[in-house]
């Protein structure tokens, strides 16, 4: 996503739009959509993009897109510097085959009759004469009445509402007679000879008023004319170099973009804006610290601009910036580009933030290497460690500390074979190194409540030792010698899940566990031995898996057959294995469930390739009821698969996947949902301080374990234990506890959740005052009294 310039003032090329066109390519092979090419909100992906810069694009009302540039392939197929793509992005097959031309296409504008002008440096178009300016037909066949002959590079088309054109570039001769950079034409391409502008050097962007007068810039500034083609002495703003890009804002001030230092004799970096009048506003000046190509007026009155620099209006921002009014940064444009690449891992912090983990180089325009953090507002922050190689799990840890398993071999510029852990300022933690790491893929890991970590994926060594598929590491990375050894299967593993009675559910591609037949599906004890009492089996690979308040377990992804039943790729298991019956029969998707997550409510938000769930059009992201049944209320339509889902705290739903489009808004693989049910959490100490209880309900995300701690000022915290659910399904208690009564004190509870092989961390604090408890000798003299 670099330089992803916006929609320009008429006339002026576009750079950016190559990599919009383009950006298909950059996806490894297995995150391509397997449609030839798609249109999602403003985002076109043309099988294969184009071959060389995209500089002009423009729209016709059948929704068609004519494209030209420097390219001599788009689409997958030979097309010399132009072509007209389908609305899906695929090449429109009934273009004229002979619209083509010899050289490169800098300007586009459409008709109201559906012609379509073309301009640039080209001498040939449709293998006929025509000097560096051409007319087609609506379906591409040359215009042959249309032959202005401009004898130097058009740079830029305007039309007015009367039908003529106005033409800028830095030609001296069209249509026959001597016209300095600028002239008019009539609608049948010959010289409207009353139109008379004064030489203003080379012209690269030119707009009309609505007034009939003509906004025009380039090599030497701004100027102003008359509807005659005379200057107009009130607007005259010279500059010492460029002026790339214009934009009129509503209220008649004009926006000016460019590589000019100085213009109307004052100091202003590379962006200004002029009155009505032809002033100089003195009151805006962002500054950039690097050219400014393109400028976009919102609906809301805030500015877009898209460039070469990296600051602006004294804030870092590369290549894109939205600014107020004032010339302030908008600070809020925090989500405005999404990741540039597939996000597999989402895992959120105490803190509101989420660790974002993926295939990426980008994030929201930020040089990010597949992993990034976001703040709760959309912001991408400091952290950044990058890894070489593709991210598939992450789990933060009580201490704040960020565990990383995926494909890389090097994270945050040190050797690390596929498994790591970070800082939270996201610095290498040296004390973490399993010898020689795995020697294969990570896919997904689970904290348990003694600090270990279980991991899986496709290696068969790791931690310096044969394991495969399946294994257990103490906190500095070695590998736990207690876990049972036959704790390993034939296949990889796919997703990890803890119960709340500290059970691991494992699901994957393998037949065998313990050397044991188990399709797909098994469940261990803590210790790593295998738990008999469960027994379930599936005909395809098991991806994601997750516990229900209530202790059902969900699975999802490949298969059509589990627990002896007719399941397509979802479905919910009793205790033992067995599938629950009173599990919605529609419960089942068209295609592939990749993502689970439990809302404390026992609702669950799925993510996947579907595009229908219970029999009901369901793109991709959807939520069921406790029981199985359809959430009918909730339906963001996602357009491409979403690999990863997490809750915030709030009950927000995070989004991760290749999508482009969530809810109808432009969202490129990373977004944020907000949720129509509370998420309600309530934090109690018993009187007496001998039983603290974490009430959870709503859409707050489900903990498979949660930790209690005490502290006397709120600031230090020592460990009470590990809470156990309550029977009731309604959260989690722990007994014992031992809290001073009469003082004012603290108790602090965190929720360990999962969603697909990462795991989050949810926390809250409670100051308190208990009571002692009453004792009943005295509460019933009391009573006798």
């Amino acid at each position: 996503m670099a330089n992803p310039f916006f929609r320009r003032a008429a006339g002026r090329e576009n750079t950016g739009w190559r990599q919009l066109l383009g950006d298909c390519r950059a996806l490894p092979q297995q995150d391509r959509p397997p449609q030839p090419g798609w249109v999602s909100g403003h985002h076109i992906c043309p099988p294969g993009g184009a071959n060389g810069v995209v500089r002009a694009i423009a729209l016709q009302s059948d929704g068609k897109i004519i494209v030209g540039g420097a390219f001599t392939e788009i689409a997958g197929a030979s097309r010399h510097y132009l072509a007209r793509l389908n609305q899906d992005g695929t090449r429109d097959t009934t273009w004229n085959l002979f619209a083509q031309t010899d050289a490169t296409v800098r300007t586009l504008a459409v008709q109201a009759d559906g012609k379509v002008l073309v301009g640039g440096d080209f001498t040939q178009m449709s293998l006929q004469t025509r000097n560096r300016i051409a007319r087609l037909e609506a379906d591409g066949a040359l215009d042959a009445a249309f032959n202005p002959n401009a004898n130097g590079v058009v740079w830029a088309i305007s039309l007015q509402s009367n039908g003529k054109i106005l033409v800028g570039g830095n030609f001296t001769q069209i249509a026959g007679t001597g016209r300095n950079y600028m002239a008019r034409l009539q609608a049948t391409g010959a010289l409207d000879t009353g139109f008379l502008p004064p030489n203003r050097g080379q012209i690269r962007v030119v707009a009309s008023q609505p007034d009939g007068k003509v906004l025009a810039a380039g090599s030497q500034g701004v100027g102003r004319l008359n509807a005659d083609g005379s200057a107009d002495p009130t607007l005259n703003a010279a500059t010492n170099t460029w002026v790339f890009a214009m934009a009129v804002q509503p209220d008649g001030k004009i926006l000016v973009g460019g590589s000019f230092t100085k213009i109307a004799d004052k100091d202003f970096n590379r962006i200004a804006r002029l009155g009505p009048d032809g002033d100089l506003d003195l009151t805006f000046n962002p500054g950039a610290n690097n050219a400014v190509y393109s400028l976009v007026v919102q609906p809301d009155g805030k500015i877009l601009a898209g460039g070469v620099f990296s600051q602006i209006g004294g804030r870092t921002r590369n290549n894109i910036a939205r600014l107020h009014q004032t010339g302030h940064v908008d600070t809020s444009l925090g989500d405005l580009s999404g990741a540039n690449g597939a996000i597999y891992a989402l895992a959120v912090q105490p803190d509101g933030r989420t660790v974002i983990g993926g295939n990426f180089t980008e994030v929201s325009i930020y040089t990010r290497n597949r992993i990034a953090r976001i703040s709760q507002e959309g912001i991408v922050d400091g952290f950044n460690p990058g890894a070489n190689g593709v991210v598939y799990t992450l789990a933060v840890q009580p201490d704040g500390k960020i565990l990383v398993g995926g494909n890389f071999t090097e994270i945050a510029g040190q050797p690390r074979n596929r498994i790591a852990r970070l800082n939270a300022n996201g610095t290498l933690d040296t004390t973490f190194n399993p010898p020689g790491g795995a020697n294969a893929t990570v896919r997904a890991m689970l904290l348990q409540p003694d600090g270990k970590i279980v991991v899986g994926g496709s290696f068969t060594n790791i931690a310096g030792a044969a394991r495969h598929y399946l294994a257990r590491l103490n906190q500095d990375g070695t590998r736990d010698t207690t876990w049972n050894l036959f704790a390993q299967t034939n296949a990889y593993v796919d997703s990890l899940a803890g119960q709340a009675d500290g059970k691991i559910l494992v699901g994957g591609a393998f037949t065998e566990i313990f050397l044991q037949p188990h399709n797909r599906i098994a469940r261990l004890e803590a210790n790593g031995a295998l738990d008999a009492t469960f027994n379930s089996s599936a005909n395809n690979l098991i991806m994601a898996i997750t516990q229900q308040p209530n202790g059902k377990i969900v699975v999802g992804r490949a298969f059509t057959t589990i627990a002896g039943a007719s399941r397509h790729h979802l479905a919910r298991l009793n205790q033992d294995g067995t599938r629950d019956t009173t599990w919605n029969i529609f419960a089942q998707t068209n295609n592939f469930v990749r993502s689970l997550t439990v809302q404390s409510d026992n609702r669950i938000l799925l993510g996947g390739d579907f595009t229908e769930l219970s029999l009901q059009t369901r793109n991709r992201i959807a939520r069921l009821q406790v029981d199985g049944a359809l959430d009918g209320a909730f339906d963001p339509n996602a357009s491409l698969p979403v690999f990863a889902t997490a809750l915030q705290s709030d009950g927000k739903v995070v989004l991760g996947g290749i999508f482009l489009e969530v809810g109808g808004l432009m969202r490129w693989r990373l977004a944020r949902l907000g949720n129509s049910t509370a998420a309600l959490q309530r934090l109690e100490v018993l009187r007496g301080g001998g039983t603290v209880r974490w009430h959870l309900g709503g859409s707050f995300p489900w903990p498979y374990q949660v930790f209690f701690e005490q502290s006397s000022n709120g600031l230090t915290w020592t460990a009470l234990g590990w809470g156990q659910a309550m029977a009731d399904g309604s959260g989690y208690e722990l007994s014992g506890a031992k809290l001073p009564v009469r003082n004012i004190h603290y108790v602090r509870a965190t929720g360990y959740a999962q969603s697909k092989g990462s795991v989050s961390l949810h926390r809250s604090v409670l100051q308190f005052y208990a009571q002692p408890a009453l004792c009943p000798g005295i509460f019933l003299l009391l009573l006798g009294d």
